[in-house]
């Protein structure tokens, strides 16, 4: 099996990254300015009345599909970042002393791609709260927006770590 050249990989999935955070950062920003809501809003809702008060504030049919556009690009979002992640998490795991410390960086490499499908997954379901108008699925959003996060800082906590071979 052929070795995938990392540097390449690691431009790749830096410029994607910054491709498309960037800009959904503006119009996470755009948004909540005209309407008090960006859709990070609805995927950090504590509460069904929560998620109805920001489906609520995007009640007009034009805000809805720039909402929906957003969220659209955020689908494309995990297919770079988090192999990111996982790239520098493995690539600092072959720098350290220690093979249980190796094994560790490369499970927690697997659990940012991971993390990447949990993404995935809470981005489609909230594109469905958003078309069905259904602030019920708030806690589906949670159960795959949680795991998401832990597995991304876990492995970037680990690649830091191991890269000042602490």
């Amino acid at each position: 099996m052929k070795r995938i050249p990392w540097i390449p990989a690691l431009i790749i999935f830096v410029l994607g990254t910054l491709a498309i955070g960037i800009p959904l950062d503006h119009w996470n920003t755009k948004m909540r300015d005209r309407t008090g809501f960006a859709f990070p809003d609805l995927q950090n809702a504590k509460s069904e009345s929560k998620a109805r008060q920001v489906l609520d504030g995007w009640k007009d049919p034009k805000v809805r599909a720039e909402i929906a556009s957003t969220m659209k690009l955020d689908l494309v979002f995990p297919f770079f970042y988090a192999p990111l992640i996982a790239l520098i998490a493995f690539r600092a795991s072959r720098s350290v002393r220690h093979r249980w410390v190796v094994t560790l960086g490369a499970a927690l490499a697997g659990g940012a791609l991971a993390a990447g499908i949990f993404d995935l997954l809470e981005n489609a379901t909230m594109l469905r709260m958003l078309a069905d108008d259904d602030a019920t699925r708030w806690r589906l959003v949670q159960a795959f927006g949680m795991p998401k996060n832990y597995l991304c800082q876990a492995a970037t906590i680990y690649a830091l770590l191991a890269h000042f071979d602490i």
